[in-house]
């Protein structure tokens, strides 16, 4: 049973103002926070008001009921040891301040905690914060949470590789997610929009850089802005000695920013594949922006660019600097730079501009469609000697002739995926209760049973294909102790979690 309670009070006189949890492998909630924080939590369920740090030593557990509201005037949360925050979808648990503005309290913080398997928001939102998420040495799970009005930026990661997934983060001041100090987040299925709302410089909805190799990898997301002109999609940005990247940009939906994805920088390999980026023109100079994407600075800067519908912005893909990005090269053994990229309509000034290479350097650009079966024609759409004889040469033939993307009216999978997991019944049970679920689409599943210290003891599916429709998965708790276990359902796409009673 969590050991809420008979705490030792002695333990709550400590040094500064707020409160520290005594680091004596004590699972606590909030109840048991306003019993023994001499006030800096107050309140009761479902509403709580926290009034300075709060920190969750090492061994400690914190767990936020679903249904809870705290509002935050202090500095906010430090989490050392394990926070779980695992809301409903119709009882979301709030992190926020009775004074609805960017910065009003400081941050909810996962630091140097060595139990990032067991930290989660679930079902949260997050708002009105400085710093909102921030992850320092630190990699919790951040899922289907909304993170908005927020100041510096909505997430970062510092040292970190969370997981942030089917997140809805729009509405914060600066960044949407920063990304920096050899991070490598997973970022998946999510829709970041709007960011940068304060308008007064290139902040983007996904910055990647500038210190350490940060990799993250980033797939079937929608980015896109609104009315700030300013703010950019994904950019990575290795300018300082010692940074790069090898980030997976994947399947995502990147329209109506200032430009797409920028890559600024050396030792840069990253994969920028099957993305869907359109009418980045949120920026009508195109001397400032409106890039489908933009590579620039170093000869080591040389993403491969494969499988992308690049369409409808001021310019297709710019080359600047000494930068040599791999577009399509039919001349190697690797069949992942086999090009294949789409390119439509990418104009301003009535010119149609699908690639302006503004190097010296010669460009692959091989087997990808340019709207045209005509070599002349796709010259006129490409921009390099033979229209400057001081820049470099786009090698484009062979080419498609076709546009097998379009023709097949291919769609980027960037939207959440329905399904449902059910409560498990009956519930509370002894020995055995059923699991039922249903599948929009098969799918490789893994239906797995943890204990409250987020230990399995029990996989019920392990990555096993499962057609559509509904199932019904009987557990037999037998083996087990009575108690709260949590079951999680979980595909390529979807991440769902209940809990369930066993009663002995």
């Amino acid at each position: 049973m969590k050991n809420f309670f008979l705490l030792n009070l002695l333990f709550t006189t400590i040094a500064f103002a707020g409160f520290r949890t005594p680091n004596t492998s004590v699972w606590w909630n909030l109840d048991s926070l306003v019993l023994f924080s001499n006030g800096v939590v107050s309140g009761n369920f479902p509403n709580y008001s926290i009034s300075d740090t709060v920190i969750i030593s090492t061994n400690d557990v914190l767990e936020i009921d679903a249904g809870c509201t705290m509002l935050i005037s202090g500095q906010g949360i430090v989490v050392l040891g394990v926070l779980r925050a695992i809301g409903a979808e119709n009882e979301r648990i709030i992190f926020s301040s009775s004074t609805p503005a960017p910065a009003s309290w400081k941050e909810l913080r996962f630091e140097e905690t060595s139990n990032d398997a067991e930290c989660i928001l679930y079902n949260c939102v997050v708002e009105y914060a400085d710093k909102s998420i921030n992850c320092i040495n630190a990699s919790p799970r951040i899922s289907h949470s909304t993170i908005r009005y927020n100041n510096n930026y909505g997430i970062q990661c510092f040292g970190s590789n969370a997981t942030i997934d089917y997140d809805s983060i729009y509405n914060n001041v600066q960044y949407g997610i920063n990304i920096t100090v050899d991070s490598n987040p997973y970022i998946e299925h999510c829709t970041i929009f709007n960011n940068n709302t304060q308008n007064t410089g290139p902040k983007n909805q996904i910055s990647i850089g500038t210190q350490g190799i940060n990799s993250p990898i980033i797939r079937f997301n929608e980015i896109y802005g609104s009315t700030n002109f300013k703010t950019g999609g994904i950019s990575i940005s290795a300018l300082l000695g010692g940074s790069g990247s090898n980030a997976i940009i994947e399947g995502n939906y990147i329209h109506d920013n200032s430009f797409g994805i920028v890559c600024a920088g050396a030792d840069i390999n990253a994969i920028i594949k099957n993305n869907r980026i359109e009418n980045n023109t949120l920026n009508p100079n195109p001397l400032q922006g409106g890039s489908g994407i933009n590579i620039n600075y170093s000869s080591t800067n040389m993403p491969v660019i494969a499988g992308n519908i690049i369409r409808g912005n001021l310019w297709g893909i710019t080359i600047q600097g000494n930068a040599q990005p791999n577009l399509g090269n039919l001349s190697n053994e690797d069949s992942t730079d086999d090009g294949k990229n789409v390119f439509i309509n990418n104009a301003h000034n009535d010119t149609i501009f699908h690639l302006y290479n503004n190097t010296a350097g010669s460009i692959f650009a091989q087997n990808n469609y340019w709207g045209s079966s005509n070599s002349d024609s796709i010259a006129m759409t490409i921009f390099d000697h033979t229209d400057f004889p001081n820049l470099g040469e786009v090698i484009f033939e062979p080419f498609l002739i076709a546009d097998p993307a379009v023709n097949t009216d291919e769609a980027t999978e960037f939207s959440r995926t329905s399904f449902s997991l059910k409560q498990n019944f009956p519930n509370p049970f002894n020995p055995k209760t059923i699991i039922e679920f249903t599948l929009s689409d098969v799918s490789n599943v893994t239906l797995k049973i943890y204990d409250i210290l987020g230990r399995e003891v029990a996989a019920l599916l392990n990555n096993s294909r499962t057609n559509i429709g509904e199932h019904l998965i009987e557990f037999d708790a037998s083996q087990l102790s009575g108690g709260m276990y949590f079951y999680i359902l979980q595909t390529e796409k979807i991440f769902e979690r209940k809990k369930m009673i066993l009663l002995k």
